[in-house]
């Protein structure tokens, strides 16, 4: 494991954050309910059939000595698919009923959190109390199917040694789909979601970044887009937002350039997701506060007012460039979105990455391609590339332009 940049938490503030999420995710629903894909499921998002002792247990039905045949019942009842919210919810009741000898259903509510014989804590146990005990019974398994996705790398290393990835913005932002079922093993044994996996084995974050805010919708539902913008906030394009490093700066345009198309096609048609936040903005873990989800813009620079000098992760590119090559971009540090370099985006460096399992087109180490952008844009070179040509507005192309230093 390689990514070595973590805001770290504590494992308390970790749970609360990753329970936190998977509210707003998937939804909090005390009673049955049939899923997507038609499974009975309860809570936030536990599948009843695959989660049935936990279930139970986090109700506090352990106290029950028919506790074994309850699991059983509602395991059978759980495996069937139901065309509505209704139709599980009465499946399930029958399935307690007919161990319990309990009237669900008729007069006596439907089996759910919150409402059974055995209260975890006597009969003050709230939905949330038990659905958090429940969450913390399954959430070892995706734990460790994500540390398994993580240190495997080929099904003929099963047991290679498990890297750590600690308690962090990163690992929940990753948790989240692992509990989507994105991330861990299919069943021939490759690992699902491998150029997100390599990422971030190769300490490439801007790709990870990437994979996981517009590379993980494969359906294409605008719930799920509205999600992987969250968890890609969460998961950070940057270690440090206010302060970004050059070698991330320069690792995020590059994943920018590489990009660039299918972003932007991207954002035309789910970008509108981006205002809608969850309910997880400003709230406070340890002394991690989480972020509003930024658009693309906003993602590479910070700006106090519209008109102030730009900052963030274009004025680190700008500030490396000039120290090193003199005032080769003298000015551009304090232009405003009115004149001269509009928007932190405009720019094109060289994406020729070692790192990524994305496979960068070979056009990319000869063209920086912005011939379909409008206003002015800047085309680096960069890593001591030879660019055959640069294409600019109306697709005209620029003669040769050699560069051998690096940024």
């Amino acid at each position: 494991m390689s990514l070595s940049f973590y805001t770290l938490l504590s494992k308390t503030d970790y749970d609360n954050l990753v329970f936190r999420m998977l509210q707003d995710f998937e939804g909090v629903k005390p009673d049955v309910y049939a899923d997507s894909s038609f499974l009975a499921t309860i809570g936030i998002g536990f599948e009843i059939a695959a989660n049935a002792r936990f279930i139970l247990e986090g109700m506090g039905y352990t106290n029950s000595a028919k506790f074994t045949l309850l699991i059983a019942a509602l395991t059978t009842a759980g495996n069937a698919l139901y065309s509505s919210a209704a139709a599980a919810q009465a499946a399930i009741n029958r399935a307690v009923n007919s161990v319990l000898g309990t009237n669900y259903g008729s007069g006596g509510g439907n089996f759910g959190y919150s409402n059974n014989a055995y209260n975890t804590s006597g009969s003050s146990a709230t939905a949330d109390t038990q659905m958090r005990k429940t969450f913390h019974l399954i959430e070892g398994t995706y734990e460790t199917r994500l540390d398994g996705w993580l240190g495997k790398p080929t099904p003929t290393q099963q047991n290679a040694a498990l890297p750590q990835l600690p308690y962090s913005t990163e690992r929940a932002a990753l948790l989240s789909p692992t509990y989507n079922n994105l991330i861990g093993f299919n069943g021939n044994g490759t690992v699902k979601s491998p150029a997100l996996r390599n990422a971030i084995v190769t300490d490439d974050r801007a790709e990870a970044w990437y994979q996981i805010r517009y590379y993980s919708n494969g359906n294409n539902l605008p719930g799920i887009a509205r999600r992987r913008y969250e968890e890609s906030q969460i998961f950070g394009l940057f270690s440090n937002p206010a302060n970004p490093s050059l070698a991330e700066t320069v690792q995020a345009y590059q994943m920018l350039t590489a990009h660039r198309v299918s972003i932007e096609a991207y954002d035309k048609l789910y970008g509108y997701k981006i205002p809608t936040q969850y309910g997880l903005a400003g709230q406070a873990y340890g002394n991690v506060t989480i972020p509003h989800v930024q658009t693309l813009s906003e993602a590479f620079q910070a700006r106090s007012t519209p008109a102030a000098p730009i900052d963030g992760a274009v004025k680190v590119l700008m500030d490396a460039i000039n120290s090193t090559y003199g005032p080769l971009l003298s000015g551009f540090e304090s232009l405003t979105p009115l004149d001269g370099l509009s928007n932190s985006t405009d720019i094109y460096l060289n994406p020729g990455r070692l790192n990524s399992l994305y496979s960068v087109s070979s056009s990319y180490s000869y063209d920086l391609n912005a011939s379909a952008s409008s206003g002015n844009d800047l085309l680096i070179a960069s890593t001591g590339s030879t660019e055959r040509r640069i294409l600019g507005q109306g697709g005209q192309a620029i003669n040769c332009v050699t560069h051998y230093g690096e940024i």
